[in-house]
């Protein structure tokens, strides 16, 4: 080790060569290395959920839940699942063991697993399965409150999340509070009874013209309600819908026995924001975006986006605030540090040695961007933290090793 440090010594025209060159990668890596609110980490954690409007909790846990347990617990490499089962909805959370060799395979045998699971055929979509990341945390929420009705906020929530969608770095985009439309069909019990028809009947209607539908709860003692999904909001041709015939030529229509209007599902959380109904609206990046120029261009969009006068967007959340304040401190701490340590080493040692060590901050943090994409990391708030602490050890070793040159020198020693 002494060898080689005597190398620099006798030689300090490479030592220079060498400072110069990570400067220069390091000013490379700035253009190339990935700029991120969190480290990429996957949790070896998923979430199952499935949706059915109109099935009770009961109907939930027996038709869907149930099967695809079943079939989880045929897979190897689970530790644990648990699952919660109410109104509409089954989620399932699945965490894997630690360690697995192949956590690919596994997540490929449950994806398939759940494809053969009997599940109802009246199911709208699919079971959607979400790999918990840190990738899946939004970057960013917008609140929506205000307007005359909830249909002001769903319509406008709507639009935002249609136009969202199609900025080339993001992903998707998560809500809370949003409600999809749905037609609902109001049954008249007592008409139903004079023409001596029964919800069932009504229901077979419908599933021999190929619509799915699911019954309701009974809302009181006159009504009782059934569920459709919004596709099927033309509420003339429901209202047309032949319910009965006979050879008598006595039809029997939907419109007869029911009333039809267009509302919105029965919601299953409530959202405030400040105190007021509101809907949420949490922005996804995709993987390979960096989150200063996707919030960026989000601000700039929603500065200029038309809002209707009875409606206000809220900003709720901007994780890039975060990264921006870490950022910050990571500059001002280098250059204060190089500062004082300019200043002190100059008062109290020589100029020369106070420029070289002052220069140290600079090129260890040039290698540190230079090293991050070549190893697959990022900036971010973990990393920066690392590099702020990193600037504070590399102040405290060459106070130290300066005072010890220069003591050396001091007593008569050779520079070599």
């Amino acid at each position: 080790m002494n060898s080689f440090f005597k190398y620099f010594i006798h030689d300090p025209l490479i030592g220079k060569i060498i400072t110069g060159s990570l400067l220069l990668l390091g000013i490379y890596g700035i253009s190339t290395v990935k700029i991120d609110i969190w480290p990429s980490v996957s949790f070896d954690e998923l979430v199952i959920n499935t949706y059915h409007p109109g099935y009770s909790a009961k109907d939930i846990e027996l038709r869907i839940t149930n099967k695809i347990e079943d079939k989880l617990a045929s897979i190897s490499g689970i530790h644990y699942y648990e699952s919660s089962s109410s109104e509409g909805r089954s989620m399932i959370k699945v965490v894997l063991e630690e360690n697995l060799t192949d956590v690919k395979a596994v997540k490929d045998k449950l994806y398939r697993a759940i494809d053969t699971a009997q599940l109802p055929t009246t199911l709208q979509d699919p079971p959607a399965i979400v790999d918990v990341n840190s990738d899946e945390l939004p970057i960013y929420t917008l609140g929506i409150v205000g307007g005359d009705t909830y249909a002001d906020q769903f319509y406008y929530a709507k639009q935002l999340i249609d136009q969202l969608e199609f900025f080339p770095s993001v992903s998707r985009v998560a809500s809370t509070g949003y409600r999809d439309e749905e037609v609902q069909i109001l049954l008249d019990l007592e008409a139903m009874r004079q023409y001596q028809l029964s919800v069932r009947t009504v229901e077979a209607a419908f599933n021999q013209r190929h619509i799915r539908i699911s019954s309701g709860p009974i809302e009181s003692p006159s009504t009782r309600q059934i569920i459709l999904n919004a596709e099927f909001s033309n509420v003339t041709a429901l209202n047309d819908l032949i319910i009965r015939s006979n050879f008598n030529q006595k039809t029997i229509y939907l419109r007869d026995i029911a009333t039809v209007v267009n509302g919105f599902q029965t919601p299953m959380t409530y959202t405030h924001i400040n105190g007021q109904p509101g809907i949420l609206l949490d922005v996804i990046k995709k993987e390979s975006a960096e989150i200063l120029p996707t919030v960026k261009a989000l601000k700039a969009f929603f500065n200029q986006v038309i809002i209707p006068s009875q409606l206000r967007l809220i900003p709720v959340s901007d994780m890039s605030y975060f990264l921006t304040r870490r950022l910050s401190v990571l500059v001002s701490n280098g250059l204060i540090g190089m500062a004082l340590v300019f200043i002190v080493l100059s008062v109290f040692l020589r100029a020369n040695v106070a420029i070289w060590v002052a220069a140290g901050i600079p090129v260890a943090v040039s290698g540190i961007l230079f090293l991050l994409p070549i190893t697959g990391q990022s900036i971010n708030v973990v990393s920066l933290i690392g590099i702020i602490l990193v600037i504070g050890i590399i102040v405290d070793d060459g106070i130290i090793v300066a005072d010890s040159v220069v003591q050396h020198l001091e007593a008569g020693h050779d520079k070599k």
